[in-house]
C-alpha cells in the first residue's frame, strides 16, 4: 500500500513538472510573439506550480518591462536577485530600467555597509552553505592530521591551517546566516503605483499639512512599521517606509510590492 501511494505521488509530481515547463514553453512563446500580458500570466502560474526561481523572476521582469510597467520589473528584477545575487542579467537589466524612472535614489550605504552587503552577495545562500562545509571539512582534515602526522613540520602547518581555518569557518557560517536572512526579509517593498502621494500618518492626507512627499512607480523603500487602520476599508494597512536611509513617511500597502 505505501508502495502504491508513493509511486502515485511521484507519479503526481512528474506530472506537476511537466505541467509547469510546457507553461515555461507557452509563455516565451507568447514573449517572443510580443505577447507579453499572457507571457507574464503564464510565468506567474509556472512559478506557482513549480515553484520561483531566479530564472522565471528574471523573464517576469523582462515581460513586464516590455510591457511598460517599469515598477513591476523592478519589483521581479529585485526577486530574482534576491534569490540569485550573482544573477548578472538580472542586475544589468535592473540598472538600466532604473535610468527609465522618475525618481533617481541616493546609495546612502556606508563603507562597512557596502563592504557587507558585497562580501553577503558573493554568493547564493547554497553557494555560501557549500563554501562553509567545505572550510569545516577542511578544518577537520587539519585537526586528524595535526593529531595523527608524526613530523613536526606537517602537525605545525596543519596547527597553523587549522587556526586559519578556525576564523574561516566563523567566517563562512555568518554569512551563509546573513545570506539565508536576507532571502527571508520582506522589509524591502517597490512602489508599483504610476505615482503616489505619501502621508504623514498612516491614512490618506486630508491637506498639505498630512502630505510628506510625492513617489513614483520603482522607487524602492524599506518597511520599518506597519499599521492596519480599521476605519479606513480602501485603505486599511498602511507601511511606515524609508527612502534612502532619510525621509520617513506613510504608504498604502495597496501603493508597493515587498520584494
Amino acid at each position: 500500500m505505501k508502495t502504491k501511494i508513493f509511486i502515485l505521488f511521484l507519479l503526481v509530481n512528474i506530472a506537476v513538472a511537466v505541467f509547469a515547463a510546457d507553461k515555461v514553453e507557452q509563455a516565451d512563446s507568447a514573449y517572443m510573439n510580443e505577447d507579453y500580458a499572457t507571457a507574464i500570466k503564464l510565468y506567474k502560474e509556472a512559478a506557482s506550480e513549480e515553484g520561483v526561481s531566479t530564472d522565471l523572476y528574471y523573464n517576469i521582469g523582462n515581460a513586464y518591462y516590455r510591457n511598460g510597467q517599469n515598477g513591476k520589473a523592478i519589483l521581479y528584477y529585485s526577486r530574482a536577485l534576491k534569490l540569485d545575487p550573482t544573477n548578472e542579467d538580472a542586475m544589468t537589466n535592473l540598472d538600466f530600467v532604473k535610468t527609465k524612472i522618475v525618481d533617481k535614489q541616493d546609495d546612502n550605504l556606508t563603507l562597512t555597509e557596502k563592504v557587507d552587503e558585497n562580501i553577503v552577495t558573493l554568493f547564493t545562500a547554497d553557494g555560501w552553505a557549500i563554501v562553509t562545509f567545505i572550510s569545516f571539512l577542511l578544518l577537520i582534515l587539519c585537526i586528524v592530521g595535526y593529531i595523527f602526522l608524526n613530523a613536526v613540520r606537517y602537525r605545525k602547518i596543519s596547527f597553523f591551517m587549522g587556526l586559519i581555518l578556525i576564523i574561516s569557518t566563523i567566517f563562512c557560517i555568518i554569512y551563509s546566516f546573513k545570506s539565508a536572512k536576507r532571502i527571508s526579509s520582506d522589509s524591502s517593498a517597490i512602489i508599483i503605483d504610476e505615482s503616489v502621494q505619501l502621508s504623514t500618518s498612516p491614512r490618506v492626507a486630508k491637506d498639505k499639512s498630512e502630505q510628506a512627499y510625492f513617489l513614483h512607480e520603482g522607487t524602492r523603500l524599506e518597511i520599518v512599521d506597519s499599521v492596519r487602520v480599521s476605519t479606513d476599508a480602501e485603505n486599511p494597512l498602511w507601511y511606515e517606509v524609508v527612502v534612502d536611509n532619510t525621509h520617513r513617511a506613510w504608504i498604502s500597502a495597496k501603493s508597493v510590492e515587498k520584494i
